[in-house]
C-alpha cells in the first residue's frame, strides 16, 4: 500500500470505505440469505473475494486499491452472520435440538482459525520469496476452492418454511424480533459488546507491540498466538458449557483485558492478548447459541447480519476514540476503552449465565 501512495489519511479513508460498503451490505445480504439461499450467499461471497484479491493484486494507484477493499467489505458482508445460522438450523433439522452447538460450531471456527494461522505463515513466505502482491494471487485459487464444497452442501431448509412472505413483511418481521425487548435484548448487548471487543483487539493489536518497542522477530509469533486463539477456544468450548467453567473464562478474559492497561513486556502482553481473544471466542459462542435460540428460522441470518451491522456502527467511533486516545496518551490508556466494553458484555453475560435455566425455548 505504501509502494502505490497510500499514506496513514488514505490507509483511514479505505478503511472508513470498506466499513460504509459492509454496512450498507450486511443486512440486506442476510435478508437474501433468509429468503434464498445461506450457502448461495457465501458462494457469492466467495466471488466477492475473488474480485478483491484481483483488484488488490493489479492495483498501481490509491482509487483502485479502494475499489479493492470495497469488494472485500461485500466478501465479508455477505460472510457475516450466515455460517452460525447454517450451524444452528442444521442440527435442529437433523437431530431436533441444538445441545450440540458450541460443539460443532466450534469446530468451525477451530478450521477458520488453522487457515488464518496457516495463510498468515504462507503469505510471509510468498511475499519473501516472490513478491507483496503474489498473496493477493493466491487467495484466489483458495477463494474458488471454497466454492466446491458449498455446492455439494445440502443446506438445511428451515428458513424457508414461508417463502411466501412479502418482502416488506419479512423485513418488519426481522427488525420486530432484533428489536423486542426481554431475554433477547440481553443477549443482544452482550453479543454486540463481545464483537466490539473483538473488533477493537483485532484491528489494533500492533499498537500494544509498537509502544512497548517489541523486536520485530516476535511480531510473527504474536500474531500466529492471536489467530490461533479462537481455534482452542472452537475446541474448548463445548467442555466449557456449563456455568461454572462460562465463569472462569469471564474472569480470565477480564483480568487480561486489565492486563494491556500496563505497560509490560513482549509475552506479557502477547500472553493477555492471546487469553482475551480465546475468552471473546469462547463465550461469543455461548452467546450466540443463546441469540439464535431467540430467533426464528426464516429470519435468522437476516437478524443476525442486522446484529452484526449494528456492532460495525458502533466500533466506528469507538475505534475513532481508541486511535485519538492511543496517538494523544498512550495506547495502555486507550486500552480502557476496551476493559469499559469487555466489563459492560461480561457482566451481562454473567447475569445470562448464572439465572439460565435448563431447556432453553428453541424457536424454529
Amino acid at each position: 500500500m505504501r509502494d502505490i501512495g497510500f499514506t496513514n489519511a488514505t490507509i483511514g479513508v479505505m478503511a472508513a470505505a470498506y466499513s460504509g460498503v459492509m454496512l450498507l451490505a450486511e443486512t440486506p445480504s442476510g435478508i437474501l440469505a433468509d429468503r434464498w439461499s445461506r450457502k448461495g450467499v457465501l458462494i457469492l461471497g466467495s466471488i466477492a473475494l475473488v474480485v478483491s484479491s484481483w483488484i488488490c493484486g493489479i492495483s498501481n494507484s490509491v482509487p483502485m486499491y479502494l475499489i479493492g477493499a470495497m469488494f472485500w467489505g461485500v466478501f465479508y458482508a455477505l460472510y457475516s452472520g450466515t455460517y452460525d445460522s447454517i450451524v444452528y438450523d442444521t442440527l435442529l433439522e437433523e437431530k431436533g435440538h441444538v445441545d450440540d452447538y458450541e460443539k460443532y460450531y466450534g469446530r468451525v471456527r477451530v478450521f477458520e482459525s488453522a487457515a488464518l494461522v496457516s495463510s498468515s505463515l504462507l503469505g510471509g513466505l510468498l511475499g519473501e520469496a516472490l513478491d507483496l502482491r503474489a498473496a493477493f494471487y493466491w487467495t484466489i485459487p483458495a477463494a474458488l476452492l471454497s466454492i466446491v464444497p458449498l455446492l455439494l452442501f445440502r443446506e438445511p431448509v428451515l428458513h424457508r418454511a414461508e417463502t411466501e412472505t412479502p418482502l416488506s413483511s419479512h423485513v418488519r418481521e426481522m427488525f420486530a424480533v432484533v428489536l423486542r425487548r426481554g431475554a433477547l435484548t440481553q443477549i443482544l448487548l452482550a453479543v454486540v459488546g463481545a464483537t466490539l471487543a473483538m473488533e477493537i483487539l483485532y484491528e489494533f493489536t500492533q499498537l500494544w507491540y509498537i509502544a512497548i518497542a517489541m523486536p520485530i522477530a516476535l511480531f510473527g509469533v504474536a500474531n500466529a498466538l492471536i489467530l490461533a486463539a479462537p481455534g482452542v477456544a472452537g475446541v474448548i468450548v463445548a467442555w466449557a458449557s456449563h456455568r461454572w467453567r462460562i465463569g472462569l473464562l469471564l474472569a480470565l478474559g477480564m483480568i487480561a483485558t486489565l492486563g494491556l492497561t500496563i505497560e509490560q513486556s513482549s509475552w506479557f502482553i502477547m500472553t493477555c492478548q492471546t487469553i482475551l481473544a480465546l475468552s471473546l471466542t469462547a463465550v461469543s459462542i455461548a452467546f450466540n447459541k443463546r441469540m439464535h435460540n431467540q430467533l426464528p428460522s426464516k429470519v435468522r441470518a437476516g437478524a443476525s447480519s442486522a446484529i452484526s451491522t449494528l456492532s460495525r456502527l458502533l466500533f466506528i467511533p469507538l475505534a475513532a476514540a481508541f486511535g485519538f486516545i492511543s496517538n494523544s496518551h498512550s495506547t495502555f490508556i486507550a486500552g480502557w476503552i476496551l476493559v469499559g466494553i469487555v466489563a459492560v458484555a461480561y457482566s451481562v453475560g454473567f447475569t445470562i449465565f448464572a439465572k439460565e435455566q435448563t431447556g432453553p425455548k428453541i424457536t424454529t
